[in-house]
C-alpha cells in the first residue's frame, strides 16, 4: 500500500469520525426536543392560526400526520440548534487543507451565512407569514371553508424558511462574486425595498381597519330607532 493510499484512507476515515459525532449531536439534541413537540409545532403553526376565521381549524388528511408533522418540525429544530456544530466539524475537516489567508476569509463568511439565514427565517415567520397568511383568510370564497392540512402547511412553511433564508445570503454571494465593494449598493437596494415593503404593509392594515369599523357602523337590517314614550301620557 503506497502512502497516496494511506492517506486517502485517513482522510475518509476523518470524515466518517466527523460525520458520526454530527449525527450523535443531532439525534441528541433531536431527543431533548422531542418532549416539546406539540409545543413546537403550536409555535410552527401559530400565523396560520391567527388568522384562520373563527370556528375553523387545521386538518389532517393522513391518518400519521398527527404524530409525524411535530416530529418532523422537532427534527428541524434540532438540525437548526445543532447547525454551528455541524459547521465547526466541516470547518475543522477542511481547514488543514487551507491556507492561512484561506482560514481567515472562510471562517467569517460561514458564520456570517448562519446569522444571515437564521434573519431570512426569523424575517419570513414575523413579518411576511401574518401578512400573506391574513390575505389568503380575505380573500377566501364565500362557501369555502379554510381548512388547511398540517403537512403541507409545514411544507409551505419550510419551503418559504428555504426561499428567504438563501435570499438573505445575497451579501455573502456578492462578496464572493464581485468582493465587498458591491455592499453599499446592495444594502442601497435592500433598503429601498424595505420601504416599499412596509409602505404596503401600512396600506393593507389601513384598508383592514377601515373594513372593520364601517362594519361596525353598519346598522343591522330589518331593526329601527323607536323613541321610548312615557307612561301616563
Amino acid at each position: 500500500m503506497n502512502e497516496e493510499t494511506q492517506t486517502l484512507i485517513e482522510h475518509l476515515i476523518e470524515l466518517r469520525r466527523r460525520l458520526v459525532w454530527i449525527m450523535l449531536v443531532m439525534l441528541a439534541a433531536f431527543a431533548a426536543a422531542m418532549p416539546f413537540a406539540q409545543q413546537l409545532y403550536t409555535f410552527v403553526a401559530h400565523p396560520l392560526m391567527a388568522t384562520l376565521p373563527q370556528g375553523t381549524q387545521m386538518i389532517a388528511t393522513d391518518v400519521i400526520a398527527p404524530f409525524f408533522v411535530p416530529v418532523k418540525v422537532t427534527l428541524m429544530t434540532a438540525f437548526l440548534l445543532t447547525l454551528p456544530h455541524t459547521l465547526y466539524q466541516i470547518w475543522a475537516f477542511v481547514a488543514p487543507a487551507l491556507y492561512q489567508n484561506e482560514k481567515r476569509l472562510v471562517l467569517p463568511l460561514v458564520l456570517s451565512s448562519l446569522i444571515l439565514f437564521a434573519c431570512g427565517m426569523a424575517f419570513a415567520y414575523f413579518a411576511v407569514f401574518p401578512i400573506v397568511f391574513k390575505f389568503l383568510a380575505g380573500v377566501t370564497p364565500q362557501g369555502v371553508s379554510m381548512a388547511t392540512d398540517i403537512d403541507k402547511y409545514l411544507s409551505f412553511v419550510l419551503g418559504m424558511f428555504v426561499a428567504f433564508g438563501a435570499a438573505f445570503e445575497v451579501p455573502i454571494v456578492v462578496i464572493l462574486l464581485f468582493g465587498y465593494k458591491k455592499l453599499p449598493d446592495i444594502a442601497r437596494s435592500v433598503g429601498q425595498s424595505m420601504k416599499v415593503f412596509k409602505k404596503e404593509v401600512k396600506e393593507l392594515r389601513d384598508d383592514d381597519s377601515k373594513d372593520s369599523q364601517a362594519q361596525i357602523q353598519q346598522p343591522q337590517e330589518g331593526t329601527y330607532y323607536t323613541e321610548p314614550t312615557q307612561s301616563g301620557q
